[in-house]
């Protein structure tokens, strides 16, 4: 916007303001190809388009049945590198238990009562993208009023692997996974309680480890964005950062993605898994009655996210 300041209220005809608009547009480009000039090389601008993204829109009217062939043609390139299997959504071949559905211009993820685990609650799968030091990933999300946390569950996130090599995550023990792969999905946990829940190399337990970075309320609509930033193959610098509705929450600095040599290990997948637990019979997950969980505005970039400040 060019905002012109006349001290002496003189009237400033259309075609002097035209004039003075260009030139102030090429002295703002030659002063941009100076500066470039004198720090090479060139750092290209982050488009700020997204390489995916998945609104639901073309889903508005009543919800139905969410089946594998739609999700499919949704997201494309779906995977199943971190969950093993391709979970929640029928086909011609298989029916599951969760009724996980899309309509209203929202996905809507169900979460059985008394039950746990991938394979009766929620959903899994993974969406393929080209090899990246950094991404981001955006999602917008709201538990159904009155939600029983208990224990957790596991939300959508970030992660990646060499060729060859799954993404680990559900407490695995496989040393070509746990080595050659990372991931970085969310949960939420007790009272509303969201953590970036980790596998990293270096882990010391079993399974993932948390990062708590907000408290949620049932009912209420959250935009929660992750961006994460490779480390130096060996060396204690990777990067997370979380957004909640475009307000930076939290920052790790010290993240550890990948070993020494394991410069092939990238950031290359979304991993979209929702469901409780934990194990399936184990109590302390379990909630007395059906919830549901809605997702809405999925959208991955290539690097930081365009719009939002990482200071």
């Amino acid at each position: 916007m060019l905002t012109i300041l006349n001290t002496n209220y003189k009237r400033v005809g259309a075609l002097e303001l035209f004039g003075i608009a260009l030139a102030l547009a090429t002295l703002n480009a030659c002063s941009s190809i100076v500066e470039q000039s004198a720090n090479s090389p060139v750092t290209q601008p982050i488009s700020a388009a997204p390489i995916f993204e998945m609104d639901f829109e073309n889903y508005s009217n009543e919800y139905q049945d969410y089946r594998l062939d739609m999700v499919a043609k949704d997201f494309a390139s779906i995977d199943k590198r971190a969950s093993g299997e391709i979970r929640g959504f029928d086909s011609e071949t298989k029916t599951w238990t969760a009724r996980n559905q899309v309509g209203l211009g929202h996905l809507k993820a169900e979460f059985a009562a008394n039950i746990a685990s991938g394979k009766e609650t929620g959903f899994l799968f993974d969406k393929a993208f080209p090899d990246m030091e950094s991404a981001s990933m955006e999602y917008r999300l709201k538990f159904s009023p009155d939600f029983v946390w208990a224990l957790g569950g596991k939300l959508p996130g970030l992660g990646g692997a060499a060729q060859g090599a799954n993404i680990p995550v559900g407490c695995t023990q496989d040393q070509n996974n746990i080595k050659n792969g990372f991931s970085t999905r969310l949960m939420w946990r007790r009272d509303g309680r969201l953590v970036v829940y980790t596998y990293f190399p270096d882990r010391q337990n079993r399974c993932g480890e948390d990062y708590t970075f907000f408290k949620a309320e049932a009912g209420k609509w959250y935009k929660i964005t992750q961006t994460i930033a490779l480390n130096t193959p060996g060396q204690r610098d990777g990067q997370i950062w979380m957004f909640v509705d475009d307000a930076l929450v939290y920052y790790k600095d010290d993240a550890f993605f990948r070993e020494a040599g394991k410069d092939k290990v990238k950031v290359n997948t979304g991993i979209f898994h929702t469901y409780r637990g934990g194990g399936r019979d184990d109590p302390r997950f379990h909630s007395p009655r059906k919830e549901h969980i809605y997702f809405d505005d999925f959208k991955i970039w290539a690097g930081k996210h365009p719009n939002l400040s990482y200071e």
